[in-house]
């Protein structure tokens, strides 16, 4: 459907803390359960079922803050270097600075300018939402407004609107479809790339 983005995060709460009451089963034993002991081909840190994870965190209030023994405590960041899923977001909310957004991904899957797009548009997606929870999904914008301007230029001289299923213009990049039906992309320098039916 398209739920106004209110009801949608009503039932992401709602699942959220219906998942919560079984929070004394690792997500590892469910998987390992649905797929059967681990297979010695597929490296350890793969989970199949979980390919982008979002997380919303509020850090605990330790940071600068002497603790008992006289311990004075800091936070710091450690770059592991890699990643358990091929991406994910982590959210952190400080109360004071609003929110700082966390990226991890898999560089053999993901390039740090396609991060970078990633990152935008969650900035004007969330955008969108502040301004109007009560706006249906599919009419909340993901466009920068340069990108709108290069894609209706485009558009303009190619005689032709690639849209995605609520009639908006797609990103660079992401398949849409013409008013005749047929698939195709966008590709940086202006041009439609046409996908074969398959």
């Amino acid at each position: 459907g398209n739920p106004t983005f209110r009801e949608a995060l009503g039932r992401v709460r709602e699942a959220v803390i219906a998942a919560q009451s079984h929070n004394e089963l690792p997500y590892g034993l469910i998987v390992e359960a649905v797929q059967g002991p681990s297979v010695p081909e597929v490296p350890p840190p793969f989970l199949p079922f979980t390919q982008i994870v979002f997380l919303f965190l509020y850090p605990p209030k330790i940071a600068g803050s002497v603790v008992p023994g006289g311990l004075d405590v800091k936070n710091y960041r450690v770059d592991a270097r890699r990643t358990q899923f091929d991406t994910q977001v982590a959210m952190f909310w400080d109360g004071e600075h609003g929110i700082t957004c966390l990226w991890e991904y898999n560089t053999s899957l993901w390039n740090p300018t396609t991060i970078d797009r990633f990152k935008q548009a969650f900035r004007i997606l969330l955008g969108g939402v502040l301004a109007d929870p009560d706006a249906r999904i599919w009419g909340l914008p993901l466009l920068s407004e340069g990108e709108l301007h290069a894609i209706r230029e485009w558009s303009e001289a190619a005689g032709v609107q690639l849209l995605d299923r609520a009639g908006r213009p797609v990103p660079i990049g992401v398949a849409g479809t013409t008013a005749s039906g047929e698939a195709g992309r966008w590709l940086p320098a202006g041009r439609i790339e046409m996908i074969p039916r398959s």
